[in-house]
C-alpha cells in the first residue's frame, strides 16, 4: 500500500515484488482506496536474473580453437 498525496510528482515505486510472483502469467491489480476520482496510470515492471532457468534438455557445447599455434603479446587472434 502506497500513499500520494495532492501535488505529489514522483513515480511510486514499489520494491521487493518479486516476492510475490512466480513462474508463468502474472495478474497485478490497482486498487484505489478512500478517493472518488482515481488517477490514470501507466505501470513498468523489470526483472533481470543473472541465473538463467535451466533444463537437461537444453545441451549447449563450446568448441574453440585459436587460428595459430603461437601468439604475440597484444596480437589480435581469430577463433
Amino acid at each position: 500500500s502506497k500513499k500520494y498525496e495532492a501535488g505529489e510528482k514522483n513515480a511510486i515505486a514499489f520494491e521487493g515484488l518479486e516476492k510475490h510472483l512466480k513462474t508463468g502469467n502474472q495478474k497485478i491489480e490497482i486498487r484505489y482506496k478512500d478517493t472518488k476520482n482515481a488517477l490514470p496510470y501507466t505501470m513498468s515492471i523489470d526483472y533481470n536474473t543473472t541465473l538463467p532457468l535451466s533444463s537437461k534438455e537444453c545441451n549447449v557445447d563450446v568448441d574453440a580453437q585459436l587460428n595459430t599455434n603461437s601468439v604475440k603479446v597484444g596480437e589480435t587472434v581469430r577463433l
